[in-house]
């Protein structure tokens, strides 16, 4: 699967958007950079202000990823949790897979 990090620098550089609009007031710009990159994950928090300034709905980003392990599942949740406004639940989805990723590594 190609890094998401990666498909959405493809997305602003095809609409044409500069990256300084894009991580000014979210991330850092050596942090946007590595994770433009992908060089680096970023937080739910911060990946979801970044899909706003692309304005990117997270239906769309269905059609751009390469779906493995039960990503499309994953994504399905975190859609849902968005659109009900479940802000909580979409925390304690990020603490689980934060979790797990510190087992993984």
């Amino acid at each position: 699967m190609e890094n998401i990090g990666l498909i959405l620098k493809k997305v602003r550089t095809s609409k044409g958007i500069k990256t300084k609009y894009v991580y000014e007031g979210i991330l850092s710009r050596s942090m946007f950079y590595k994770f433009e990159n992908g060089m680096s994950d970023i937080s739910l928090n911060h990946f979801l202000a970044v899909t706003d300034r692309l304005n990117i709905a997270f239906n769309e980003l269905e059609g751009l990823v390469d779906y493995h392990d039960g990503y499309k599942d994953n994504l399905a949740l975190l859609m849902t949790l968005h659109y009900k406004g479940e802000i909580e639940s979409l925390r304690e989805y990020a603490k689980q897979m934060s979790d797990l990723y510190k087992k993984r590594a």
